[in-house]
């Protein structure tokens, strides 16, 4: 994961914009990350040690493997967990939002379908 990076917000929005890449080596760490309970086309968990809050901007570019598939498109922070001493993997969740975070959700339940006998936990709920 490369580190998040922070560039001007765009016009009329108080919220820095932030850039933020994660490359999915497993299908397990997927189906941990996926977040199919938020409304408007799902979601999904970026581990990170950086500071976020609810609303800000995120520019979003996530990678599939093995398939190295990647997707591009700007979102927002939906979801927060802090660093905490309960076990619980700091970052935050965004939501898969326009065509390419579209493309995205799709990709993902294709290869989670592939995958629906595995019993993996999620590092969300």
């Amino acid at each position: 994961m490369e580190p998040s990076q922070k560039v001007p917000a765009p016009a009329g929005n108080n919220h820095p914009l932030h850039e933020l890449s994660h490359t999915f080596d497993s299908v397990k760490a997927l189906q941990k990350a996926y977040m199919p309970f938020v409304r408007d086309g799902g979601g999904i968990f970026i581990q990170t040690q950086k500071t976020f809050h609810l609303g800000d901007p995120v520019a979003v570019i996530l990678t599939l493997s093995p398939e190295k598939r990647t997707f591009s498109f700007m979102s927002e922070v939906i979801w927060i967990s802090p660093n905490t001493e309960h076990g619980q993997k700091p970052g935050i969740g965004v939501r898969c939002a326009g065509p390419e975070g579209e493309a995205f959700r799709e990709a993902v339940i294709q290869l989670l379908g592939q995958a629906k006998e595995l019993g993996l936990e999620s590092d969300t709920m």
